[in-house]
């Protein structure tokens, strides 16, 4: 990669970062938070879901409950102590989100692709909110590239390294009704596009 790219892609990720905030969060929200959206744990069935596709055209339409799911991944988020991403059916939907903690704020993911990665895998040991106490040692590629609609109906593309491209892929792994840290056997499930 030349030094005129990573200046480029340096300059996007700065400008990307300035206009996203990390979200305030009060307690009379966290107190109306819908009860469906706790975080699931261990056998609950919808973290087996593969998760369906968001209608863009939805998303800033109050009447569609993204923004209220969203909202509710970002309580469930922000009450996990060691939180660092969620997908949709951890918080009880079957949407195709995800939610990254990158860069000090939070970044919401919906309908993400990856669309190019690095040839080399780094392994690393994970761990998950849905299954405290597990961990296990994982492969996942160096980099990765996403394109991705954000909360506001934005498309948007990134290429993220190392700490947030393994969340990333966690996290697609999630949205495909799956979690390499909990049981993993790709002759039962297939295996899912993106990791191809």
């Amino acid at each position: 990669m030349s030094n005129t790219t990573k200046a480029k892609r340096k300059k996007e990720r700065k400008k990307r970062a300035a206009t996203m905030t990390s979200p305030v969060i009060s307690d009379d929200h966290i107190a109306g938070v819908n009860q469906r959206a706790s975080l699931r744990t261990g056998d609950d069935p919808i973290l087996k879901v593969v998760c369906k596709s968001v209608d863009c055209r939805a998303i800033t339409d109050p009447k569609s409950g993204i923004s209220c799911c969203i909202k509710n991944m970002k309580s469930v988020l922000l009450r996990s102590k060691d939180g660092v991403g969620l997908s949709a059916n951890q918080a009880g939907y079957d949407d195709r989100i995800i939610l990254v903690k990158a860069l000090g704020v939070i970044i919401t993911m919906i309908n993400p692709v990856v669309t190019d990665h690095a040839e080399e895998k780094i392994a690393a040991t994970e761990g998950c909110l849905s299954y405290p106490g597990e961990s296990k040692r994982v492969s996942r590629y160096r980099w990765v590239e996403v394109e991705w609609v954000d909360e506001y109906g934005e498309e948007r593309k990134d290429i993220f390294g190392r700490k947030t491209s393994r969340i990333i892929q966690h996290e697609l792994d999630h949205l495909e009704g799956m979690c390499q840290v909990h049981e993993f056997k790709l002759e039962s499930i297939g295996v899912p596009k993106w990791l191809v």
